[in-house]
This record gives C-alpha cells, sequence and structure tokens, in this order.
C-alpha cells in the first residue's frame, strides 16, 4: 500500500514538472495571474500619478483610520472581489 502512494505521487510530480517545463502550467496558471496583477498594478498606479497631492493627503488620513476600520474595508473589498469572480465564472 505504502508503495503505490509513494509511486502515485511519483507520477503526480513527474506529470507537474513536465507540464511545467513544456509552459503548459506557465499559460494555464501563471498568465492569468499575472494578466490580473498587472491590472491591478495600472489601476492602483492611476490616483497618484493623476492626483499626486490628492493622493498624499489621502495616505495621511488613512494613518489615522482604527486598525478595525481598515481590516473591515479590506474584509468588504475581499468579498465584493470574490462575488465578482463568482458572478463570472
Amino acid at each position: 500500500m505504502l508503495c503505490s502512494v509513494v509511486e502515485f505521487c511519483n507520477r503526480v510530480k513527474a506529470r507537474f514538472l513536465c507540464g511545467f517545463v513544456r509552459g503548459v502550467m506557465w499559460a494555464e496558471l501563471w498568465q492569468p495571474l499575472l494578466i490580473g496583477f498587472s491590472l491591478m498594478l495600472i489601476i492602483e498606479g492611476i490616483v497618484p500619478f493623476l492626483y499626486p497631492g490628492r493622493w498624499r493627503r489621502l495616505v495621511q488620513q488613512l494613518a489615522n483610520i482604527s486598525d478595525k476600520a481598515l481590516r473591515i474595508t479590506g474584509l468588504i473589498s475581499m468579498l465584493v472581489g470574490l462575488c465578482i469572480l463568482y458572478m463570472i465564472n
């Protein structure tokens, strides 16, 4: 039994590594992730680029917000993103 489990794990590992080396895993997993990350950076950079003074004041105001309020804002943001992903898929 133990030998068959180890053999199965070795087969799965070999398939994963072969797929990764050939670029299959790159195209299926990492490319969409990097596209999403790139779009997030572009969107996050718009406000500081267009309105640097307002951005600086906003960051100063964020320093005065409590940890609880920041956590709630982060949770809401994550839930909205999760709902959007759910609706898309």
